[in-house]
């Protein structure tokens, strides 16, 4: 007896010449391949990889039109252990969820470039407080979407908060 899913081939009736063609390949649909929890707050919505080997973009991609729904249900989408490597993993997975990137124009606070795009917070001390704030709102053109990216976690602290202010 073959276990479900295997088929058997042959090229002539009967017993004889009878090979195993090998299992067919199942398709996880992109909503079971990511794990979803509620913060206790409602805010974030934790995502995580449900499958080893998730391919974090073109799950993104496939996924862009429910996260946008997700997001706007729950204000804040924390991705967590989706394994992007460094500022050009995290460049590729923000196009694939939502287009370019957002140039840092009428700057208001000092940070430095890290990548086409990619900007550190404020550089203020570490022992330098940052009070809540809707991020560039006195901008012409303010971001729609904020992505943040632990590349190097510190020893201690380290926090960034998130708030709701719809």
């Amino acid at each position: 007896m073959l276990p479900a899913g295997d088929t058997l081939v042959t090229d002539k009736p009967g017993p004889k010449k009878l090979a195993l063609a090998g299992r067919r390949a199942a398709v996880v649909p992109a909503a079971e391949r990511v794990r979803e929890e509620v913060g206790p707050a409602g805010l974030p919505l934790v995502l995580t990889p449900a499958v080893a080997g998730l391919d974090p973009l073109a799950w993104a991609a496939e996924s862009r039109a429910g996260l946008e729904e997700r997001l706007l249900r729950h204000g804040a989408l924390l991705f967590r252990g989706f394994g992007l490597p460094g500022i050009e993993g995290l460049q590729a997975f923000v196009r694939a969820v939502c287009g370019d990137l957002l140039e840092y124009k009428e700057r208001s606070s000092p940070r430095s470039e890290l990548g086409d795009r990619v900007y550190t917070s404020t550089d203020y001390p570490a022992e330098q407080p940052i009070f809540p704030h809707n991020e560039h709102s006195y901008a012409r053109r303010f971001p729609l979407k904020l992505f943040f990216s632990c590349v190097t976690a510190p020893a201690t602290g380290g926090e960034t908060p998130v708030g709701d202010t719809r």
